[in-house]
């Protein structure tokens, strides 16, 4: 049998798949909870960038970073976090810790070169 926390873990990422960010965030949060996992946080982090919070996406993406050891994702929507807070700097350090991970990721390559220009 499945654990609720693993259940709720997938309802989330089913709601994320459907665009519904607000309900992802809210099962991912719930499964968090009781088991912290860098992808949960990650998760939490995209839907509420989705949701244009920022602030807290950084609070969940940073976790996620920190937690994670494969987390070039999480640095990633970290960055864009800071960038739409107004963290220019700082968002290039992490799109440069992405790229030190995963030095091919094209998402953190493109928006790198997009913002030092």
């Amino acid at each position: 049998m499945e654990s609720e926390e693993y259940i709720l873990y997938q309802e989330g990422r089913n709601a994320m798949e459907k665009g519904d960010f607000a309900t992802a965030a809210e099962m991912l949060k719930r499964s968090a909870e009781t088991t912290p996992h860098f992808k949960t946080y990650e998760c939490i982090g995209e839907c509420l960038l989705e949701e244009g919070k920022f602030r807290e996406a950084v609070f969940y993406l940073s976790a996620a970073a920190g937690l994670g050891n494969k987390s070039f994702r999480s640095y990633y929507f970290l960055a864009k976090a800071l960038l739409e807070l107004g963290n220019l700097e700082l968002a290039k350090i992490k799109l440069n810790q992405a790229l030190s991970i995963k030095p091919d990721y094209r998402s953190a390559k493109d928006l790198l070169n997009k913002i030092s220009d």
